[in-house]
């Protein structure tokens, strides 16, 4: 089976398999265009490293599995994107707004005159 060698934005260099390259689109279209090593100038070394494993790990604050999110959507990786929102949203089901808020860091919106 064919590999291609991805680069993280740190520097790391890891060589993944046809079927891993498939499983992300965006990926998948950096691939196709570059023909060489891809740079992933969103993803870093740790996060690409629990993305190759195809687990979701668990989080115990809900705000950790972000920057997972945020690297599964860069490169299409819709299977495991799907997975972390069930899980972000299992931690606040129940929840009123202002405790979520809370979670999240998020300030209380202002509210429009």
């Amino acid at each position: 089976m064919p590999m291609t060698t991805i680069v993280t934005n740190d520097g790391r260099e890891f060589s993944v398999d046809q079927a891993f390259v498939e499983a992300c689109s965006t990926l998948k279209m950096f691939a196709e265009d570059v023909g060489g090593s891809v740079p992933l100038p969103n993803v870093d070394a740790e996060l690409l490293e629990i993305i190759l494993k195809g687990t979701v790990p668990d989080f115990e604050d809900p705000r950790e599995i972000f920057p997972l999110m945020n690297a599964l959507d860069f490169l299409g990786h819709e299977a495991l994107l799907d997975e972390c929102a069930r899980r972000v949203a299992e931690a606040i089901r129940g929840m009123r707004a202002d405790e979520i808020r809370t979670i999240f860091g998020l300030e209380k919106p202002v509210p429009k005159l």
